[in-house]
């Protein structure tokens, strides 16, 4: 199997069919990426807790600090990471946890 067929790339080295195939391939890999900011429900989902605890968690300041952009709350994807893999800390000690590295 060449690697064109591999790739589902036509064979037949049309340039329009070859661009679309192109085309299609780019926005298959744009529509994988994953988002780096998460609103409440994905933090949630991605902590593996409901929504309604996730603001509880948020009001009671046992979540790190979100950022706000425009009207939206959102969470760094990676800082939760980082959060879950320290423990959950509370928001102080997850601040002099952030302020010590």
């Amino acid at each position: 199997m060449s690697i064109e067929q591999k790739m589902n790339i036509p064979i037949n080295n049309n340039p329009i069919d070859l661009a679309i195939t192109i085309a299609e391939a780019v926005k298959s890999v744009l529509n994988r990426q994953e988002s780096i900011l998460l609103d409440a429900k994905k933090a949630a989902e991605f902590i593996g807790i409901g929504r309604t605890t996730w603001y509880q968690l948020y009001s009671e300041n046992k979540t790190p600090n979100p950022i706000r952009l425009n009207k939206r709350v959102l969470w760094k994807k990676q800082e939760l990471i980082c959060w879950s893999e320290a423990g959950c800390p509370n928001r102080y000690n997850w601040e002099k946890i952030q302020n010590q590295i």
